[in-house]
């Protein structure tokens, strides 16, 4: 596979791209119908592997963002939440809901925890609390309560699940 240098992918060290692509190249995608959720979804890395992933035709994309969504295509449905915010993160039935459509006859679903924030940068000490406290939610508490939520709500599908961190 060959990236250009703007590709948001190509921007994985190589170690990363070979280990990427040679995971997904095991899958026949041509015999299965892939569910995969992308949080930060609307631009970056979130945005490549949405595009990435479409170009399959039996794979099935939910992007998850606060923002708009950036992808257009039949395939590809999009949500429209920010997981810094805690009370998002703790409303386990509404997280659930994120995965609720994943059909019986789904062969695969895949969970990327995409989504990152870094925030203001400045010496500890002069940060305001607020701050720390959303860009831990987002990048910490936010992955957590995904890969939790995920498994919860497809616990009755006997499917392999994969959640890529």
């Amino acid at each position: 596979v060959i990236f250009s240098v703007s590709h948001p992918i190509s921007r994985f060290s190589s170690f990363h791209r070979l280990y990427f692509y040679s995971f997904f190249s095991s899958f026949d995608f041509s015999k299965m119908t892939v569910y995969v959720f992308i949080t930060g979804a609307s631009r970056g890395i979130g945005k490549a592997l949405c595009e990435l992933f479409l170009r399959r035709p039996t794979v099935q994309v939910v992007g998850v963002a606060r923002s708009e969504a950036a992808v257009t295509h039949p395939n590809y449905s999009h949500l429209r939440m920010d997981l810094s915010d805690p009370a998002l993160l703790a409303d386990d039935q509404r997280l659930r809901q994120i995965f609720a459509g994943v059909p019986p006859t789904a062969t695969r679903v895949v969970l990327f925890n995409n989504a990152g924030l870094l925030g203001e940068v400045a010496y500890v000490g002069e940060l305001p609390s607020a701050t720390l406290q959303k860009v831990i939610s987002c990048n910490t508490i936010g992955p957590m309560v995904l890969c939790n939520g995920f498994l919860a709500a497809l616990k009755g599908l006997s499917v392999p699940k994969v959640i890529v961190n």
